[in-house]
């Protein structure tokens, strides 16, 4: 916990080579420059990023040069009540909805808020441990500008998530 973990690489597809990095728990520091990474408000520290560039570019010149794109997912595995593990007949309808394993409200405006303030964040997800099937809100009819979320648990298959990172690597390029 609050380390900052990275895996680059590159990928080509369509015939374009980019680079692509996975990172856990990367700061996006506060700055005015708009050239450099960051936030232009205050720090913000997503759980997971998956940043995507032309890989012609250094990721600094591919920031500045607006060529960047970021994509969040904040994981939110915790129990807020007891009765999430002990049960109970009196769970008012906020907590019901959380037995029923779908997520917060609160979670998916703390993705605005990455997406908005993080500069080019093309998306950002919530990664919840949930029954139903993934939510995603897309900004137009493609993969990005996009907020939602994704169901991931153990024992519980990650097509739609897989899938979804595919269409953001085909989108890119």
């Amino acid at each position: 916990s609050g380390n900052h973990i990275s895996i680059c690489g590159t990928i080509e597809s369509f015939g374009r080579k980019i680079c692509v990095d996975f990172s856990y728990n990367r700061t996006f520091t506060s700055s005015k420059n708009i050239a450099l990474s960051g936030s232009w408000t205050k720090n913000m520290r997503p759980d997971y990023t998956f940043s995507l560039w032309p890989a012609d570019f250094s990721p600094a010149d591919a920031e500045a040069q607006e060529l960047m794109v970021h994509v969040h997912f904040d994981a939110k595995y915790r129990v807020d009540y007891l009765t999430d593990l002990f049960g109970g007949d009196d769970a008012d309808e906020e907590e019901k909805q959380e037995q029923r394993g779908t997520w917060k409200r609160a979670d998916l405006l703390k993705m605005h808020a990455y997406r908005d303030a993080i500069r080019r964040t093309q998306g950002a997800y919530i990664l919840y441990p949930g029954n139903d099937s993934a939510a995603r809100f897309k900004g137009f009819h493609e993969v990005l500008p996009g907020l939602g979320a994704f169901v991931l648990k153990p024992g519980v298959g990650d097509s739609d998530i897989v899938k979804f990172i595919n269409d953001v690597v085909v989108h890119v390029c």
